[in-house]
C-alpha cells in the first residue's frame, strides 16, 4: 500500500474479470485478496457494486458478461455484509453516462465518485 497515511479505500472491481471470462471464484479470489491486503493494513473498504453493458456498444448476444457481473454483485453485497464494510450501490448508474454501453462519460465518472463521497460521508 503506497499510501501509508490512508485510512480508507473505495475499491470498484471486477468488470474486466466478467469479460475475461474468469470463473466466478477466481474473481472473487482476487477481490478477497485485495481486501485481506486492506483489512492487513487497518484499511476501511467502500465496495462498489458493477454496472452491467447497457446501450451502445455492448453486444446483442449473448450479454453473458451481465450474467457475471449480476453474480459479482450478489457475492459483493454478501463479502460488504460478511466483513463489515460499506457497500456503494453503483449497478444503477444511469444510462445517459454511458459512452458506448461500457464506458462512462465525464458525468459518468463524476456520477460514481459522488456515490463514493457520499458513502464515506455517511460513515463519518
Amino acid at each position: 500500500m503506497s499510501l501509508p497515511e490512508a485510512r480508507e479505500v473505495c475499491l470498484w472491481a471486477g468488470t474486466n474479470d466478467a469479460k475475461l471470462g474468469r470463473s466466478l471464484e477466481q474473481a472473487l479470489v482476487a477481490c478477497e485478496g485485495v481486501l485481506d491486503q486492506c483489512r492487513a493494513a487497518g484499511r476501511f473498504v467502500y465496495l462498489g457494486t458493477l454496472p452491467g453493458k447497457t446501450g451502445f456498444g455492448a453486444p446483442v448476444e449473448p450479454w453473458s458478461m451481465n450474467d457475471m457481473i449480476e453474480r459479482l454483485n450478489e457475492a459483493y453485497r454478501r463479502i460488504a455484509t460478511e466483513r463489515g464494510l460499506s457497500l456503494v450501490e453503483l449497478s444503477g448508474i444511469p444510462r445517459e453516462h454511458f459512452v458506448d454501453g461500457i464506458h462512462l462519460t465525464q458525468a459518468g465518472n463524476i456520477w460514481v465518485a459522488d456515490m463514493f463521497v457520499a458513502a464515506i460521508e455517511k460513515r463519518r
